[in-house]
């Protein structure tokens, strides 16, 4: 396999996951656990897949900042998708972090 094929087949797992944790908070949405909704949303779904589409432009990054950055200037700023979901990525990182706080 050479890299072009592995950074495919790596992007695809991302892709994968991304998909299965958004059904996984819909059940999650459905069941009334709200908070846990969120964070599948937001970390799984979300960063998976920004993480996915940064990786298969050859940007990676360790942290969810460095990934919320790369995204905002890759991504939203040169306008590749509507700025509203800048926003919402936004909101979804800040209602994670809340969480994270709130849970220690």
């Amino acid at each position: 396999m050479n890299n072009t094929e592995g950074l495919k087949k790596i992007v695809n797992y991302w892709i994968g996951k991304a998909t299965e944790s958004l059904k996984s908070a819909e059940d999650e949405l459905k069941a009334g656990r709200l908070s846990f909704s969120v964070n599948r949303i937001y970390y799984y779904s979300c960063f998976y897949i920004v993480s996915a589409w940064l990786l298969q432009n050859r940007f990676k990054f360790k942290k969810h900042s460095g990934v919320r950055s790369a995204f905002h200037m890759h991504i939203v700023k040169p306008d590749l998708i509507n700025r509203k979901y800048g926003e919402f990525y936004d909101e979804l990182f800040e209602a994670r972090q809340e969480e994270i706080i709130l849970n220690l």
